[in-house]
C-alpha cells in the first residue's frame, strides 16, 4: 500500500523538464490511475501476477510508473514498483495523417503489392499493400511508429519514426533475398576447446587477508555474511582484502558478520572463455556457500562483485534461491525468503576495440554509444549472463567505465572515474571504500550507509533495509555532483541519456564459399533476424523519448537478410566427446551420428573491427556446448545448460582485427555428445567498425571549448601554432564533465591553434 501511494503522489509531480502540456499531464494520471487500479486489483484477487518484464508499454521515458505484485511461490506477496512508464500513445483517435511513400527493389523497379505495416512498438496498428507503381498511402494519427516494408523473396526494411503532418514521405528499397549457401557434408574434428577452467576457492578474512578456511578459521553460523567476487584477470588481494580491512575499521568486526571472498583468478583469464566460466563459477560458489553455512543458514548475506565477478555472484545467487535461467542446477534446498543484498562494481557489459570505450546492448544487435542505459526489467543484457540474479531483495549498482543502469537496482554513475586517483575500472569501488570510511556523509544517500553490515555494525534494525523506495526507488539514477570536491556528494539525475550509436554495418547473409557441414545442419538464409522485436524496441524507445521532449526523429533499423545455422543432437554418445571440465576437443564423426558442426567461409570486411552472433537453444542440452572459432583461435564458448530456453541471447563482442580483410574459417559447434534432438540456432552473424571519437570545439567569450565523448577515455589534448612544421604539446589542463562529454576550456593570447585528440 505504501508503494501505491508513494507511485499515485508521482502522478502529480510529473517532471517539469518532459515539457507537457496541461492536456498530457491529464492523460498520463488518467490513463496510470487505470494502471494503478487494475495492478491493486490483480493483487487483491491473485489472479496471474505480473512480472518485471511484463511491461504495459513499449515505449519507457521518465514520466510515470506503476505497481504490480509479484508472488515469488512461497507464502508472501510483494508488491513492486515498474521501471517508468511512457505517456506516448499513437493517437488514433485523432485526426488522420496520411503517410505515402514508394516501396522498390534494388534496382529502383517497382514492387506492386508488397505490404507495408506500422505498429506502436510491436503491436500491429495498420497496414497497406503497394499499387502497381509501388505507391502507398497509410492513413494514422500522429504518434511514433515502427514501419515495415516487405516482399515475397525480399529482405524487409524497418525503420522508427515519429509521424506529424509535416513528415516527410517514407520511400523503402528492399534487397532481394540471396540464395542459401550450398553444404557439402564432411568428416572434420575441431580444432577449438571449451573448458570451464579450475575451480575456485572459498576464502575468509583473517583481519590481514583472504585465507583458505580451516576449523579455526571458519565463518560463524550465527552472524550475516559478506561475499566479495573479483573479476577479469584479478585476484582477491587487488581489491577485495583492502575494502575488508576497511569494513572491519569501520565496525563490522568478526562479531558482526563473516566476510568471505571466492577466489577464481585460475579461471578468471583469458577473456574469450572467463565469460562463459561465470556460470560455472556462479554454481560453484552458491554450493561451497551453502555446504560451508548450512541449508538452515538464516542470517542476511550481502554479495559484491566487481566486472565479471557480478556475473558470477548472480549466478551463485540464483543457484541459492532456486531459480533457473535454463537448465543450469539449483539447490536441492533454496534459500528462498533470505534477504540478499547485491552490490555491482562496473558489471561487465562493454567492450574495448581500437582503444575506445563502446558501452553496446548485445539483445538489440547494435553498439549504443551512451554513458547510461537504463535498462527495462532486467534486459537490455546477454541473456545467458545477468549481472543481477532474478530475485535480489535490493540492489546498488556503481558504474565507474563499465555498465549499464538496472531496472531493479539503484543506479550511480561515478562520472569523475576517470579524474580518480585510481584506475577508472577500479574506482567503483575504491569510491565504495570511501563510503565505508565515511559512512554518515551528509551528501551521500548510498553507498556503505545502505548496507546491511552497516546496520548490523551500528547497532540499527535490521527492519531498515532494504531502504525506503521513495528515498532511493529501483530503477533511479545517482550521479556525483559537479559543484562538490567531494568524491562521495550525490545528487538525483531525473535526466535520461540514450542514443542508438553505432549500428552493425556488415550482416552475414551468404558465404564466399561451400560451408562444410558434420552432423545434422541446416544452412538457410532468412527475411531477418528472430531479435528483430527487439531492434524495434530499441529504436522505439529512443524516438518516443525525441518525442517527448518535443522533437523529431527516425531511426533505420535493419534491411538485411541473414544467414541462420541450425545445429540439432541426435543421440547421446556412448562416453561424451567433449570434456565437460577442461581438455581438447576430440568430436568427430560423419553422417547424422556426428555432433552438429559446421565450417563457414566468410569475407571478413576490410573495417572490421568486432564481429557478435545471436544464439536460441531448444529442449535440453544437458552438458553439450556452443563452441565458436576461427582456425585454432578459440573466440567464444558456452556451456548450453546456462541459455535460456527458445530465449534470444547474444554473444559478447568478439575483437576481429586481425582477420579483417581476409577470408576465415568461422566454427560453431553444438558439442558434447550428451543431449538428444536438442537445437542451437546461430543467427544474425554480424561485423562492427568503430569511428575514431570526434574533437568538437566552440568558443565561450574569450575561452574556446574542446570537447569530446566521454566514451572515449584515455585520450590528450594537443595543440600547435601551426601544421607546417607542426610542434604538437599536451595541454595539461584537466577537462572537466559536463554530462555525456569531456570539455577543455583553453585561452591563448595568438591568432591561431589548432588541436587533435590523441590516445
Amino acid at each position: 500500500m505504501a508503494e501505491i501511494a508513494r507511485a499515485t503522489r508521482e502522478l502529480h509531480e510529473v517532471p517539469d523538464c518532459c515539457s507537457l502540456s496541461p492536456g498530457e499531464r491529464v492523460r498520463v494520471r488518467a490513463s496510470v490511475k487505470t494502471i494503478l487500479h487494475s495492478s491493486l486489483l490483480l493483487c487483491l484477487a491473485l489472479v496471474s501476477p505480473l512480472r518485471a518484464d511484463d511491461t504495459i508499454t513499449e515505449v519507457m521515458s521518465p514520466i510515470a510508473s506503476y505497481v504490480y505484485c509479484e508472488w515469488p511461490g512461497d507464502d508472501v506477496l510483494q508488491l513492486r514498483t515498474s521501471p517508468w512508464v511512457s505517456y506516448y500513445y499513437p493517437g488514433l483517435d485523432g485526426p488522420q495523417i496520411v503517410l505515402h511513400g514508394r516501396v522498390t527493389g534494388a534496382g529502383g523497379a517497382p514492387l506492386a503489392g508488397a505490404t507495408v505495416s506500422a505498429a506502436w512498438g510491436t503491436l500491429p496498428v495498420a497496414s497497406t499493400s503497394t499499387a502497381a507503381n509501388g505507391t502507398y498511402a497509410l492513413p494514422l494519427g500522429a504518434g511514433v511508429y515502427a514501419l515495415t516494408a516487405g516482399a515475397p523473396g525480399y529482405a524487409p526494411s524497418a525503420r522508427v519514426l515519429t509521424l506529424s503532418a509535416g513528415t516527410a514521405p517514407q520511400d523503402f528499397q528492399l534487397n532481394a533475398l540471396p540464395a542459401a549457401p550450398d553444404q557439402l557434408e564432411t568428416v572434420r574434428s575441431p580444432v577449438v576447446n571449451h573448458s570451464t577452467g579450475p575451480p575456485g576457492e572459498l576464502k575468509m578474512f583473517d583481519g590481514v587477508s583472504f585465507v583458505a578456511i580451516t576449523g579455526g578459521n571458519a565463518p560463524q553460523l550465527d552472524r550475516m555474511t559478506i561475499v566479495l567476487t573479483h573479476g577479469f584477470n584479478s585476484n582477491p588481494e587487488e581489491w577485495a582484502s583492502g575494502l575488508a580491512a576497511q569494513m572491519r575499521d569501520a565496525g563490522v568486526t568478526a562479531e558482526v558478520a563473516n566476510i568471505l571472498c571466492w577466489d577464481w583468478r585460475a579461471a578468471a583469464v583469458p577473456l574469450a572463455e572467463a565469460y562463459g566460466r561465470t556460470g560455472d563459477q556462479g554454481i560453484a560458489l552458491g554450493g561451497a556457500l551453502q555446504d560451508r553455512l548450512g541449508v538452515g543458514y538464516f542470517p542476511e548475506l550481502h554479495f559484491l562483485g566487481h566486472s565479471l565477478g557480478t556475473l558470477v555472484n548472480a549466478a551463485a545467487i540464483n543457484y541459492l534461491r532456486g531459480d533457473k535461467l535454463g537448465h543450469e542446477e539449483v539447490a536441492s534446498a533454496p534459500w528462498i525468503s533470505k534477504p540478499i543484498h547485491v552490490t555491482l562494481f562496473d558489471h561487465a557489459e562493454r567492450a574495448n576495440l581500437l582503444n575506445q570505450q563502446l558501452l553496446y546492448d548485445g539483445l538489440s544487435l547494435n553498439l549504443v554509444e551512451a554513458v547510461d542505459r537504463l535498462s527495462s526489467g532486467g534486459g537490455y543484457t546477454w541473456e545467458w549472463q545477468r549481472s543481477l540474479p532474478v530475485r535480489p531483495t535490493w540492489a546498488d549498482n556503481y558504474v565507474s567505465l563499465f555498465g549499464f543502469g538496472h531496472a531493479q537496482a539503484v543506479n550511480v554513475r561515478l562520472k569523475k572515474s576517470t579524474l580518480g586517483p585510481v584506475n577508472p575500472h577500479s574506482y567503483a569501488w575504491w569510491w565504495y571504500g570511501q563510503s565505508v570510511e565515511n559512512p554518515t556523509d551528509a551528501l551521500n544517500p548510498l553507498g556503505f550507509g545502505r548496507s546491511l553490515e552497516y546496520l548490523r555494525a551500528a547497532g540499527l534494525s535490521a527492519a531498515q533495509f532494504p531502504p525506503s523506495a521513495g528515498e532511493a526507488p529501483p530503477g533511479s539514477w545517482f550521479e556525483q555532483s559537479g559543484w562538490s570536491s567531494n568524491p562521495l556528494a550525490l545528487h538525483r539525475d531525473l535526466t535520461v541519456r540514450e542514443s542508438l550509436g553505432i549500428m552493425a554495418e556488415t550482416v552475414v547473409q551468404g558465404t564466399v564459399a561451400a560451408v562444410q557441414t558434420a552432423g545434422q545442419v541446416l544452412v538457410e538464409v532468412r527475411e531477418g533476424a528472430q531479435a528483430a522485436g527487439q531492434w524495434i524496441a530499441m529504436g522505439f524507445n529512443a524516438v518516443g523519448n525525441a518525442a517527448i521532449q518535443g522533437g523529431q526523429s527516425l531511426v533505420n533499423l535493419f534491411d538485411s537478410a541473414v544467414l541462420r545455422l541450425q545445429l540439432l543432437t541426435t543421440s547421446p554418445s556412448p562416453s561424451p566427446v567433449l570434456p565437460m571440465r577442461g581438455g581438447p576437443v576430440t568430436a568427430q564423426g560423419e553422417g547424422d551420428s556426428a555432433p552438429p558442426m559446421a565450417w563457414l567461409p566468410i569475407a571478413f570486411p576490410t573495417n572490421a573491427t568486432a564481429m557478435a552472433f545471436d544464439f536460441i537453444v531448444e529442449d535440453d542440452p544437458v552438458e553439450d556446448v556452443l563452441v565458436c572459432g576461427i582456425g585454432t583461435n578459440h573466440l567464444f564458448s558456452l556451456a548450453a545448460k546456462y541459455i535460456p530456453t527458445n530465449a534470444i541471447s547474444a554473444s559478447p563482442l568478439v575483437d576481429v582485427t586481425a582477420w579483417a580483410g581476409t577470408t576465415n574459417e568461422l566454427f560453431f559447434g553444438f558439442l558434447g555428445g550428451t543431449s538428444t534432438e536438442a537445437t542451437l540456432v546461430i543467427e544474425n552473424i554480424r561485423f562492427y567498425s568503430v569511428a575514431q571519437p570526434r574533437l568538437e570545439i566552440a568558443v565561450s567569450g574569450d575561452a574556446t571549448l574542446l570537447s569530446w565523448p566521454l566514451t572515449a577515455g584515455g585520450y590528450v589534448v594537443e595543440m600547435t601554432p601551426m601544421l607546417s612544421p607542426p610542434a604538437w604539446e599536451i595541454m595539461t589542463n584537466a577537462p572537466a564533465i559536463s554530462a555525456d562529454r569531456y570539455v577543455l576550456t583553453n585561452s591563448w593570447n595568438g591568432e591561431a591553434r589548432f588541436y587533435r585528440l590523441k590516445k
